[in-house]
């Protein structure tokens, strides 16, 4: 796809280290900063966040350091993390990344309760009251 194929121009050819599966090339040495990067077999999500930024918070947002050179050189990068942020916060947009809060929104009449046993600690249950019953879904 030209998006991935755009990504690997700002590396120079993978290459296999000492320590990785024999016949592996999953290593990336940055055209830019120099700097080596691991990619996953399946991902690139790596070197993007390298090149582009990261979206978590503890993070580096900005990117490579070396993104001004790339872009001097002649490539058309999207922008970092840091750079969207900025044009959302001046668009009044909020500029940070959403929590959990208000992803999790229960209509009324509903109770949430955690299970310990012999539930996963993952699931939870719904309670729903219609009438004089009171239905429950497993969730998770």
């Amino acid at each position: 796809e030209a998006e991935t194929a755009e990504l690997l121009r700002y590396f120079e050819a993978p290459f296999w280290k000492k320590g990785d599966t024999p016949g592996t090339a999953l290593n990336f040495k940055c055209k830019w900063c120099r700097g080596v990067y691991r990619r996953q077999k399946l991902s690139h999500g790596n070197l993007k966040t390298h090149r582009d930024g990261s979206t978590q918070e503890d993070k580096c947002d900005k990117g490579c350091a070396g993104r001004n050179k790339a872009k001097k050189a002649g490539f058309t990068l999207p922008p970092s993390v840091a750079e969207r942020r900025a044009l959302e916060a001046k668009d009044g947009a909020n500029a940070t990344q959403q929590g959990i809060k208000g992803f999790l929104e229960y209509p009324p009449g509903l109770a949430v309760e955690s299970h310990r046993r012999p539930f996963p600690s993952c699931c939870i249950s719904i309670h729903q009251q219609q009438g004089p019953t009171l239905r429950t879904a497993m969730v998770g």
